[in-house]
């Protein structure tokens, strides 16, 4: 039984209640009426006799005086039966007179229970008609409450109907994005395919291309210096290894690997020189902190997930989808401040220390480049860019930039916001995903979406040395990053298979246009895209981090 037909029931057995309870009350009175009406009319008879046998006897005294005065004897005699006679009827006239006063007594106490019934049939009636109004009323509810019941179900059947529609249309989309996805893997299988085959033709063309030219004006007078596999020296370029002193290594194995580093992706890496601490940042929006046996440290939990970070000392400066750069205290893991400048529906792409550690560089996609100061929290410089800028570097005066266009630009901040240097289509008209100053500010090594690290001396915006590349290296996505050795000897980045390749700069190609194969390339230990590796201030250990949320620490 539902709610509202138990609440139905209970008014309707106070209804029956109050209407049953006065008329068992009417019938007790009209009981105790017809006993007392009885009773009135036997004591109004009786009184009626009584009457009449106190006028005969009243009739018989009169005799008896009348005829005293002929007999004195006799009269004396019957004078004393007829005063006995007399108070017996006195008794008995009293006792009725009593029972006279009972009977009106009791008519008044009738008509007192006439009135009291008289209202409680007023009260049955006034509750007869509000039992008639409620009833009314519940039974328009409960055809309301039926109706609306109606329509629900009928409401739920259209509901199921287009439920087990939309099952139906799902398993049928699912089973096309699962055809869909199995066509999407091939192609970009064959396009992967004729990207290689397109790297073994290019290179090949520029065999040939380099035969014809020595057949045309003889070959290149080349100096050759003793090589390994992977070393040649280029003349022109030859004290370029020493400028940079050689202590870095290349890596050749993990000795350290960190699984699910993070809960989502990883972003992004800093490395600071005390300790040293490497911060890693991930899409969980946690930034966590290692040691240099990739022992965890800590973390901190912060409010957007970091895309780019950089460390300096005792400080790192986070940039955020959100558009602003939060700097924290890495001992006190506090935020120290924040920079909001750039527009917070575009996300910070790079930021950057300068090399004094008081001031911060950012891009973001609202094509801007800020110059902040750390002490006052303000820009001292904004730049607007002709095209969406990618990454940063910094030196003590200038800063140059890759952009969207296949340009590096460079910037002067205390002069006009214009480049005072711009390099044009450094990379085949593909975007410069990443830049970054030689130790010693006069070279800019960039890596493209052509698949290619290059390198430009600034003084003569001209490329210094032959293009670094791979038939297996790809770079599918805006956030991967070019990394220098401390002593500028090595540089490395990761690829979209998860492979990291390692060239060296003190070997060159045999010519400015040839391309110059990695020194080493370690495959295996990451699954999917690798964005970001950096060494440690030591040169002699590599830290990488990518999409499968696993940390690697290479020797």
């Amino acid at each position: 039984m539902t709610s509202w037909e138990q609440t139905f029931e209970g008014l309707l057995r106070q209804r029956n209640a109050a209407q049953t309870d006065p008329f068992r009350e009417l019938i007790a009175s009209h009981r105790r009426l017809r006993t007392g009406a009885t009773v009135s009319a036997q004591l109004t008879a009786r009184v009626q006799q009584l009457e009449v046998e106190r006028t005969a006897l009243e009739g018989k005294l009169q005799r008896v005086s009348t005829s005293g005065g002929k007999g004195g004897a006799g009269f004396s005699g019957r004078e004393v039966d007829l005063e006995s006679q007399v108070a017996t009827l006195q008794q008995r006239l009293n006792e009725a007179l009593v029972q006279q006063a009972d009977y009106y007594r009791m008519r008044y106490d009738l008509q007192t229970q006439d009135d009291q019934v008289a209202r409680l049939q007023k009260r049955v009636n006034e509750l007869e008609y509000t039992l008639k109004v409620k009833s009314t009323e519940y039974e328009d509810s409960i055809l309301r409450l039926s109706t609306q019941a109606t329509d629900r179900e009928k409401t739920l059947q259209v509901l199921r109907g287009q439920l087990d529609g939309f099952q139906k249309e799902n398993d049928k989309m699912r089973s096309e994005i699962i055809q869909r996805d199995g066509e999407l893997q091939r192609y970009l299988q064959e396009i992967l395919n004729s990207k290689e085959r397109e790297g073994v033709l290019q290179n090949e063309i520029l065999i040939l291309e380099q035969k014809m030219i020595e057949v045309r004006v003889g070959p290149t007078t080349v100096v050759q210096e003793p090589e390994s596999d992977h070393e040649a020296r280029f003349t022109s370029t030859a004290n370029l290894g020493a400028s940079f002193g050689g202590a870095a290594i290349t890596p050749s194995y993990v000795a350290r690997s960190v699984e699910d580093a993070h809960h989502a992706e990883c972003y992004s890496i800093a490395v600071t020189e005390r300790g040293p601490t490497i911060w890693t940042g991930g899409n969980d929006k946690m930034l966590r902190s290692w040691d240099a046996a990739l022992i965890s440290t800590g973390s901190l939990n912060i409010s957007s997930a970091p895309l780019c970070m950089d460390a300096v000392a005792d400080k790192l400066i986070v940039g955020s989808p959100d558009g602003a750069c939060r700097l924290f205290d890495t001992q006190t893991r506090r935020t120290l401040l924040q920079l909001t400048g750039h527009a917070s529906s575009e996300k910070i792409q790079a930021t950057y220390f300068t090399p004094s550690g008081g001031q911060v560089v950012s891009a973001s996609g609202d094509r801007t480049i800020k110059l902040w100061d750390l002490h006052s929290s303000a820009a001292l410089a904004t730049m607007p860019c002709r095209s969406a800028c990618f990454d940063l570097s910094s030196s003590h005066s200038t800063i140059c930039s890759g952009h969207f266009d296949s340009t590096i630009c460079v910037w002067d901040p205390r002069g006009k916001p214009t480049p005072v240097m711009e390099m044009r289509n450094v990379h085949d008209s593909r975007n410069v995903i990443s830049v970054r100053w030689t130790p010693d500010f006069n070279q800019i090594v960039s890596l493209g979406r052509d698949n290619k690290v290059r390198m430009f001396d600034c003084r003569t915006a001209q490329a210094s040395r032959s293009p670094m590349g791979s038939d297996k290296l790809t770079l599918s996505s805006a956030m991967m990053r070019v990394s220098l050795s401390p002593d500028g000897g090595q540089v490395a980045c990761g690829s979209s298979s998860g492979a990291l390749f390692v060239w060296s700069l003190r070997s060159v190609g045999k010519s400015v246009d040839e391309e110059q194969r990695p020194s080493a390339i370690l495959e295996g230990q990451h699954k999917g895209m690798l964005p970001h590796a950096l060494w440690l201030p030591d040169g002699r250990s590599l830290v990488s981090i990518g999409q499968d949320r696993r940390i690697n620490l290479w020797k």
